[in-house]
């Protein structure tokens, strides 16, 4: 007897294929990924980083090198592969490869990226100075069968405990403003992490958090607190 293996879904793949049935073909059936990028998504992945590099100081009971990561987001740094290297821009060539875009604006948040960038450097202290949570991992995969229909894949920017060992998912965002009302309502994200956490420790996370990193604000999803199970 031959098992059909179970097809894989992400967060992301999901949500492609909510916004844009076509998107989702090209990118995930016919496997054409687009070259092109933006200073949002760059900023966003050299910035999430600098938030992992902090996390992972902190789990290591180490005080974090700050004068380190701000180098390495200022910088950038080379990401090794199985069979070879790609080297992910920081602050510095990004201000200069997006030079218009980034002395502007924007029409959400009134700041520029050199306003945002204070912001985010002044708020990483934050993490250390927390005395209710404490990271205990940053970016874990999960890959798990859900009730055999499927499995459910991706990474967790950040998994949190606290003292009376609840969990807490944080989630980094590097958007211009904070989420409606209504996109948080049934929060498709976090219900994917809250079902990854649950299978990698045994306990539902009590708060799911949104960070927002360029703006120095937090704000809580709407998933009920002490929900005994989360469905997809």
């Amino acid at each position: 007897m031959i098992l059909k293996e179970l097809e894989r879904i992400s967060y992301s793949k999901l949500s492609t294929f909510e916004q844009c049935p076509r998107k989702f073909m090209f990118k995930y059936e016919q496997k054409k990924r687009s070259d092109t990028t933006s200073l949002a998504l760059e900023i966003g992945t050299i910035a999430h980083y600098g938030m992992e590099l902090t996390g992972r100081a902190l789990i290591d009971g180490q005080k974090p090198d700050y004068e380190h990561i701000r180098k390495v987001v200022m910088d950038g740094y080379d990401e090794k592969h199985e069979n070879t290297t790609v080297h992910i821009p920081g602050v510095t060539e990004l201000k200069e490869k997006y030079f218009f875009e980034w002395v502007e604006p924007d029409n959400k948040s009134g700041m520029n990226y050199d306003e945002k960038l204070k912001i985010y450097f002044d708020n990483l202290h934050n993490l250390e100075q927390d005395r209710e949570w404490k990271p205990i991992a940053v970016e874990p995969e999960f890959d798990f069968p859900h009730e055999g229909l499927f499995k459910l894949y991706g990474f967790i920017d950040r998994v949190d405990v606290n003292s009376a060992g609840d969990y807490r998912v944080v989630d980094y965002k590097s958007s211009k403003k904070l989420f409606d009302d209504k996109d948080i309502k049934t929060p498709m994200q976090m219900y994917f992490y809250t079902l990854a956490v649950e299978q990698m420790y045994g306990k539902v996370p009590i708060e799911h958090l949104y960070d927002f990193i360029f703006l120095g604000q937090t704000q809580n999803s709407c998933i009920r607190q002490g929900a005994n199970r989360a469905s997809v």
